[in-house]
């Protein structure tokens, strides 16, 4: 029927078998990801309406690298929640989920939600222990000009920062502030570093447990402030629910306990 309507064929008829023709490759990749949304919404209505069930939208990166290693502080507060996470590459479109609770961060939202700041950081370069101390004696940040630079291109583009803004601030004028491996994700970024690949510029608050953990080293005392936050992003009434302010208030108290809360975030007790 489809077919049919479109006057266009998508399958090769063999037999039994079907395989997809040029136009139909086409036709699928471009409709995989509306089929995905699809599948995603009708996952979250069908969760959503019993009383301890929270949906939860945020980046890739916050959900990795902040929220996931957290979740035992999170169940010991609120033992009987069924929690859903949802990850959505910046800038996400809240208006496209159903949601309880969204994190954003630096973009405009839609018609309807409310934005409140949340969690603040910086940036600064970190490497795998075992490069800092190698041979190469990263002891200045001139001395970046000895390794490999690892991008989170993703930053240049959200909150306006590189390797050259961080290299402007230090006075390092003989450094290549674009050389070096790229990726489009934080996270394959820090993975690079973690994996000694590297050095990254990296926020603070998504390296925090790496640093801790020995996995990643902060390599200088200068950073990099980021005039943007992360940020506690819901509509009426679900963000007012007490199962979602009883969630919002736990990420402020973790984010206090860092002390990374922003200077204007509100209580959701």
């Amino acid at each position: 029927a489809l077919e049919e309507w479109l006057g266009v064929r998508l399958f090769q008829r063999q037999g039994n078998a079907l395989a997809l023709t040029t136009a139909g490759e086409t036709y699928l990749a471009g409709i995989t990801t509306g089929l995905e949304n699809i599948s995603d919404v009708t996952e979250q209505l069908a969760m959503h309406d019993a009383h301890n069930n929270l949906t939860v939208v945020a980046p890739p990166s916050l959900s990795t690298k902040w929220l996931i290693p957290r979740l035992g502080s999170l169940f010991d507060k609120m033992p009987q929640l069924n929690l859903r996470i949802v990850t959505v590459s910046q800038p996400i479109d809240f208006s496209q989920h159903i949601l309880d609770v969204g994190i954003g961060f630096g973009w405009e939202i839609a018609p309807g939600f409310q934005r409140w700041p949340w969690l603040t950081y910086e940036l600064f370069p970190v490497a795998a222990p075992a490069m800092h101390n190698s041979p190469t004696r990263l002891e200045t940040p001139s001395d970046l000009a000895k390794v490999r630079l690892i991008h989170d291109d993703a930053l240049r583009i959200h909150d306006r920062i590189d390797w050259r803004v961080y290299f402007d601030l230090a006075g390092v004028r003989d450094v290549d502030g674009g050389k070096g491996l790229h990726f489009n994700r934080a996270l394959d970024a820090y993975q690079a570093a973690i994996d000694g690949h590297g050095v990254v510029l990296a926020k603070s608050a998504l390296v925090q447990r790496d640093i801790a953990a020995g996995r990643l080293e902060r390599l200088f005392d200068l950073s990099v402030p980021s005039e943007f936050t992360y940020d506690i992003v819901g509509t009426e009434p679900r963000i007012s629910s007490p199962k979602a302010k009883a969630f919002c208030q736990w990420l402020s108290d973790e984010a206090q306990a860092d002390g990374m809360l922003a200077p204007n975030a509100p209580r959701f007790d």
